[in-house]
């Protein structure tokens, strides 16, 4: 796979190869291949997001359809965001980007930041760069947190 001995995605690997097996791991290796990542891009992403060895397929399955059919963002995404592939959709990724297209709509001239961006932003930024100055977007965050 190309992982270093030694460094914490190979320990994340090892282990991941020791729970599911590594017929599982071939599965997921080949899975992101699928959704259009080369091998090189597949192992950069593993040293800095080791922890996609251990997601359940249908998570990885579930996040990447997320993230290239709505959101619109190619695959390699990943390569500067990894930790995209681990968010839940339910309660981080979908609640965000309704915030993001909603914001877009509604001052398109204004300079936003990236959606990968507002994707990795806490909750306390999300609240202090969005929500505390518009009750309307608060609101609608608040609808789809649940």
């Amino acid at each position: 796979m190309g992982i270093l001995e030694g460094s914490k995605a190979f320990g994340v690997a090892l282990a991941a190869v020791e729970v599911g097996g590594l017929k599982n791991l071939k599965k997921k290796l080949k899975l992101l291949v699928s959704r259009g990542l080369s091998e090189d891009e597949i192992k950069f992403i593993l040293m800095k997001f080791p922890v996609i060895l251990r997601m359940s397929m249908d998570k990885i399955r579930k996040n990447m359809k997320f993230l290239t059919h709505t959101t619109g963002f190619q695959p390699n995404i990943l390569i500067s965001h990894p930790l995209l592939l681990g968010y839940s959709v339910e309660y981080r990724m979908h609640p965000r980007y309704k915030v993001f297209e909603y914001l877009r709509s509604m001052q398109p001239g204004q300079r936003l930041p990236s959606l990968a961006t507002v994707l990795n932003l806490t909750e306390k930024k999300i609240g202090e760069k969005f929500l505390l100055d518009n009750p309307q977007i608060a609101e609608l965050y608040e609808s789809y947190m649940g």
